[in-house]
């Protein structure tokens, strides 16, 4: 089935992308919407490396490998099938039609070329605007980085070799990087200014996070009000909380409160050195402990000794013996240093695993990853690339039977794990196929993974067994990371078709695909404490929180292995958690950048969009999630009849929830007009009521027992914000609402209805509740919790019994109430926050936010109304 096409007016499709922009950003998007790639090697990791690039969305894809496919291939090429080998297709021409299949605005080629060739002239090179070179010829890199160079186009070299891996890169003499942070700036606001020192301190002792040659911009500064204007240089950072400035003292003089700043972000410049620089100079060459990236600090030598180990592979070439490639190596590192008996040991085993034609898959998977991101970096100029080596290695998973034992494996061992066998033995992959794995989650990770134990034989043995479960389904925003779906999959259960796509490139796996959500209710009936004790391991792949921890509880209590890992934006994690010899994913809080919020500030004295953001997301699951369902629970504990609760009540029985119910099905809607006037009286209670009810507590002249103003920043005054059919705001925030309430109370919506025109037509009709003093007191104690400000707020509130009797004798029936749970692929749901949101920071003069951002945010959201 084709994928409907709809794309906004930049052009990108936002509908497919969505999740990508929130990180990328437009600009960078639109970078990537227009470049051209050229891949040249499509082994385990070039297919890895071409699919990342194909699902990110760049213009044109064109790969080069005309090796044919082998039953080797088989373990790690997930695009080459048992009639790719038994018909002696090439890679490429194998490749090409299913990297198509993944994103239909990237146009995939198989490029005539071959960089392996010595007299092969490489002036199509310059067509494209990046270049990667996988597993290529220590003369093709020479060859493919001198006509780059000449060309200013970067060049992204990657191969693993056995049990490790490496990346090089060069983006040129001088290559900008626009924005280097992963992360936004925060705003932070200022408690003090010492004009005399031109120190700058932050309110309540927060962390500035500035460094010296920083520029930051201020805000709302009142007194010293030129500092409103421009940036201002960092020159000293004497405290966590304190900073100074390059500024006059006249600048600063006058500064009498409030005020914020922000970091602005600069453009950095990157020097990068050829690769011939490195390969003459070997491990001599200036400036290579500069260029060693280090990644993992418990293994402070690994980078010198991996890097001449693949000098060594290079110079001798790709079939040299083990021997041969360890001796070379260590001659090459004594040029830099002694080896030591543990060096020789370390370079002795992965040139083994190297030489006898090894090749890890899940190394292939994670340099497939790295690489296509340091792509990104190049087209985009967003995000600090590496400079300029990068190695890792899976040393530890040599085994005692490997590399020796490849010539020699028994003949009834498939193929498709000889490399895997080169690396590890014949004996740990055998046990790797008799694995008993629980996979939860079958989302962008759960994919990954998925794939992953299929292509290394997991579970593919007499009593190896593999079950994921995913409650979920898949919609079409998925397909831009989950590179099992496709088009013809949107609707579908994510479990069962990830299963039937991972068995098609493994036969021989055994899995099973399960649409149920773990949690209490499935402990008993589907994931018992048997079901659980009979796993190898668990893996989770989730997305939120929660599950996690249930997960390890359950792990923790089971004396079961967890493996935990997760993305958020431009980051990741993994956990890996053993029983009796690791903490486990509970023992430890994620570290936030977000202090907790106090509840006042969420409710009255919003001070930032995030604040707004998250009000509008508790704002959503308590009217459509928590209230609905709390109504569902009533009714069905009743037969769904509304009379039977009015018998009840009738009766002076107590009814649990009868009072809750009664607030919010007085509301309740039963045509899509009624939906709307509903929507127009929430805006009237969110945007002007409340506004007036806060002005009325605290008038603008309000001042504070020491005299100081009450709204002084951060807290800002609100003013009403009048409904207004002519804002697209107003509209969007009216139709997301009706829209929800019709859901929540399963009203239908007439065909031609569900639009902006027609919410904006009916403004006019709507009538807006009359403000009416309130008497329910507004809290301003940062240190009380929501609970504890809820009970203040509400007590004395009972609802009178003869209106609730009344209502449920009147109600018709059956009746129905469905919650609507939020979803962050849901278009309506996002928008619903996000109008509600930016609607929030116009009352109170903030910034608003467009959608996208406003969907990265709600990601992350832990909601105060949800226990």
């Amino acid at each position: 089935t084709a994928m409907s096409v709809s794309t906004a007016a930049d052009g990108i499709d936002d509908s497919l992308y969505s999740r990508q922009r929130y990180v990328m950003g437009d600009a960078a998007m639109q970078r990537m919407a227009a470049a051209r790639v050229l891949v040249c090697g499509l082994d385990g990791l070039g297919v890895e490396l071409a699919k990342n690039l194909a699902l990110t969305g760049v213009r044109l894809l064109a790969v080069q490998d005309s090796r044919l496919c082998t039953a080797e291939d088989l373990g790690d090429q997930f695009f080459v099938t048992a009639d790719d080998v038994a018909n002696g297709a090439a890679r490429d021409s194998a490749s090409c039609p299913r990297l198509a299949e993944l994103n239909p605005y990237v146009r995939i080629e198989r490029h005539s070329g071959n960089v392996e060739l010595p007299d092969e002239s490489l002036g199509y090179i310059a067509e494209f605007d990046c270049v990667a070179l996988v597993g290529a010829s220590v003369d093709a890199q020479r060859r493919v980085s001198a006509a780059c160079r000449t060309k200013r186009i970067p060049l992204v070299c990657a191969a693993v070799h056995g049990l490790f891996g490496c990346l090089f890169n060069d983006f040129g003499d001088v290559f900008q990087v626009n924005e280097p942070a992963a992360e936004e700036p925060r705003e932070e606001f200022v408690a003090s200014i010492d004009a005399a020192a031109g120190c700058v301190r932050t309110l309540d002792g927060r962390p500035h996070r500035l460094c010296v040659g920083d520029f930051v911009a201020f805000r709302e500064i009142r007194g010293a009000n030129r500092l409103n204007s421009g940036q201002w240089r960092v020159t000293a950072t004497p405290e966590h909380d304190a900073f100074c400035i390059e500024a006059e003292q006249a600048d600063l003089a006058g500064y009498e409160c409030g005020g914020s700043f922000v970091l602005r972000v600069q453009p950095v410049q990157l020097q990068f050195r050829p690769l011939e620089h490195f390969l003459d100079g070997g491990p001599a060459a200036e400036g290579l402990s500069e260029a060693l990236v280090m990644p993992d600090l418990g293994k402070d030598r690994a980078p010198l000794r991996l890097h001449c180990l693949h000098l060594a592979l290079l110079r001798l070439g790709f079939n040299a013996s083990a021997e041969a490639l360890a001796s070379e190596a260590l001659a090459c590192l004594r040029q830099a240093d002694t080896p030591t008996p543990e060096d020789a040991e370390f370079v002795r085993r992965l040139a083994r695993a190297a030489a006898a034609g090894g090749r890890l898959q899940p190394m292939c998977a994670l340099f497939g990853g790295l690489a296509a991101q340091e792509v990104l970096k190049a087209l985009t100029a967003k995000f600090t690339p590496f400079r300029q080596w990068l190695y890792l290695d899976a040393v530890e998973l040599f085994g005692d039977d490997a590399a020796s034992t490849l010539p020699t494996l028994t003949a009834g061992a498939e193929p498709r794990y000889h490399r895997l066998a080169a690396c590890m033995g014949a004996g740990p992959v055998e046990q790797a196929r008799r694995l008993r794995l629980f996979l939860v989650g079958c989302g962008a990770i759960g994919c990954e993974l998925l794939k992953n134990f299929a292509l290394c034989g997991f579970c593919t043995a007499d009593g190896g067994r593999l079950t994921a479960t995913d409650d979920d389904v898949i919609e079409k925003s998925n397909l831009n990371r989950q590179f099992l779906f496709r088009p013809g999959h949107i609707r579908q259960s994510k479990s069962l078709v990830a299963a039937d796509v991972a068995r098609r490139m493994n036969p021989s796996l055994s899995v099973e695909g399960l649409q149920l959500r773990v949690g209490r209710d499935t402990e008993r009936t589907a994931f018992t404490d048997a079901f659980i004790c009979r796993q190898d391991a668990c893996v989770n792949a989730l997305d939120n929180v929660a599950a996690r921890r249930y997960m390890d509880q359950r792990c923790l209590a089971n004396q079961r292995p967890l493996f935990e890992s997760g993305t958020m934006g431009a980051r990741g994690h993994v956990q890996v958690i053993l029983p009796f010899i690791s903490e486990s994913y509970g023992a430890q809080q994620d570290p936030t950048e977000e202090e907790q919020v106090p509840y006042c500030t969420l409710k009255t004295f919003p001070q930032r969009i995030e604040h707004c953001i998250e009000w509008a997301r508790d704002k959503f699951e308590s009217s459509f999630a928590c209230k609905p369902a709390l109504v569902a629970r009533l009714l069905d504990a009743n037969g769904n009849s509304p009379r039977n609760i009015a018998k009840r009540l009738a009766a002076d029985e107590h009814v649990p929830d009868a009072a809750d119910a009664f607030r919010y099905l007085r509301q309740r809607p039963t045509s899509w007009p009624d939906c709307v006037q509903l929507a127009g009286k929430k805006f009237a209670k969110y945007f002007i009521h409340r506004a007036l009810h806060i002005l009325r507590a605290f008038p603008p002249d309000t001042r504070l027992p020491d005299g100081t103003p009450f709204w002084s920043p951060p807290k800002r005054p609100p003013r009403p914000v009048a409904l207004n059919a002519n804002e697209p705001l107003h509209v969007s925030c009216l139709l997301s609402l009706a829209r929800l309430y019709a859901g929540a109370f399963c009203v239908p919506i007439p065909a031609g209805s569900d639009s902006a025109g027609f919410v904006a037509a009916m403004l006019p009709s709507i009538t807006l509740p009359e403000f009416v003093p309130s008497t329910k007191p507004i809290e301003t104690d940062e240190s009380k919790s929501r609970a504890d400000a809820t009970a203040d707020s509400t007590a004395g509130s009972n609802a009178d019994p003869e209106a609730v009797l009344a209502l449920f004798s009147s109600l018709a029936e059956p009746l129905t109430c469905q919650p609507v749970q939020f979803d962050k692929d849901n278009d309506s749901h996002v928008d619903a926050v996000a109008s509600l949101a930016n609607l929030r920071a116009t009352m109170y003069g903030l910034d608003t936010v467009d959608r996208l951002q406003v969907g990265f945010a709600v990601s992350s959201i832990a909601l105060a109304s949800t226990p």
